[in-house]
């Protein structure tokens, strides 16, 4: 099968910006607590963008339960796989940058796509990138970026494509043909250890993963999402 054709049908799988619209959220009221002060050997904090280092004292945050299930893994890789950590270098995003990402990689879009006229076909695009704002579950410190570390030699694992790297975008996709069987091998192996703890991969991003949020709760088909978006002067971090 023609390349295209093989994203084409991974595209198609896919969860959408439409899907989530409409999924109802209970909000949990779980406070957040800070990632950058858990001393869990097997857990690293370094963030990869610098747009949240003005807020929060420069420290990353997420839910309460998400930063649990992360400590839950991090153990499992210290009795299992005692070389290895997690490693996350993205938690909370307030929803102000979360949509500055999101009109601009907009205007990318429409450049690249003149002939589409239909605003939610263009906003779908953008979404495989960058989620739409109104749906998206960094705002709601239940989504991460992450990836697997090596203790050893202090490097990432490696896995066929930086993390946060959109220079060949589609090679960021989970399954992409275009990375070796090591690097396949990576990307199943940290999906399993995040699918264990109840996080919901999305596929067009190996390294993103998240909980309670309306993607969480559309890929395993809940009721409804536990977090709504906070605005982060309501945000409450609670100590660890």
């Amino acid at each position: 099968m023609h390349l295209e054709k093989v994203y084409e049908k991974l595209e198609q799988e896919f969860i959408k910006c439409r899907d989530l619209k409409d999924i109802s959220i209970k909000e949990s009221n779980e406070n957040f607590i800070s990632l950058s002060k858990l001393t869990h050997r097997h857990i690293k904090i370094r963030y990869e963008k610098l747009d949240m280092l003005n807020h929060f004292n420069g420290e990353m945050i997420v839910r309460q339960s998400v930063g649990q299930k992360l400590i839950n893994i991090a153990n499992h890789l210290q009795n299992n796989y005692a070389h290895l950590a997690l490693i996350i270098v993205y938690g909370y995003r307030t929803d102000e940058i979360q949509k500055k990402y999101f009109f601009k990689y907009l205007r990318i879009i429409e450049d690249d796509y003149p002939w589409i006229e239909n605003k939610d076909e263009l906003h779908e695009l953008v979404h495989m990138g960058v989620a739409c704002p109104d749906v998206a579950g960094h705002p709601t410190g239940g989504a991460v970026d992450i990836a697997i570390y090596d203790l050893n030699t202090k490097e990432y694992l490696d896995m066929g494509a930086k993390i946060l790297d959109y220079t060949n975008s589609k090679k960021s996709y989970t399954y992409s043909p275009e990375i070796d069987q090591q690097h396949h091998n990576n990307r199943m192996f940290l999906k399993t250890l995040m699918e264990n703890e109840d996080f919901a991969p999305y596929l067009g991003e190996w390294w993103h993963f998240s909980y309670g949020d309306r993607e969480w709760a559309k890929y395993y088909n809940k009721p409804f999402a536990l977090y709504q978006q906070v605005p982060h002067e309501e945000v409450i971090v609670k100590e660890n």
